[in-house]
């Protein structure tokens, strides 16, 4: 899992990077750590985005076990790594933009921990949403049938 690990912190790092640049704020990046102006962060194995990397794809192979339709379950399949990348790269982003805007002091309050659990809240039920089977159509009453 280390290498897993480290290759989701590059995918974090340098999307953060590319997405701040793209914002207008000025970053340095190296390997894993990101520079702005109000400090330096390093995008740690705790910040990787595993956990929901795990969570999402365990997740996704439960909800594509119960839906009924082929296409369905291949979506949920197929959206789970992407998802969980995008929302960890979020994650990453605004942290980082808080650090610039707050300095680095912002990463020992409960935004940083509660950063990590607000992945798991926006991943986990798009998945659920995804792989939800529609509800089954009503039968028509003998009076409708009229």
């Amino acid at each position: 899992t280390e290498s897993i690990h480290l290759i989701l912190r590059h995918v974090a790092t340098k999307c953060v990077a590319w997405l701040l640049k793209l914002m207008g704020i000025p970053v340095f990046s190296s390997g894993t750590s990101l520079e702005v102006e109000g400090g330096q962060l390093m995008v740690a194995d705790a910040c990787s985005g595993f956990s929901t990397l795990y969570a999402a794809i365990t997740i996704a192979i439960l909800t594509a076990y119960f839906c009924h339709s082929a296409w369905r379950r291949v979506l949920v399949l197929l959206i789970a790594v992407p998802l969980a990348i995008g929302v960890n790269i979020m994650r990453v982003l605004i942290l980082t933009l808080l650090v610039n805007w707050f300095g680095l002091d912002v990463l020992a309050t409960s935004a940083h921990e509660l950063s990590g659990l607000l992945t798991f809240m926006i991943a986990l039920p798009i998945i659920f949403i995804l792989g939800k089977n529609p509800p089954e159509p009503i039968p028509p009453t003998i009076e409708s049938r009229q």
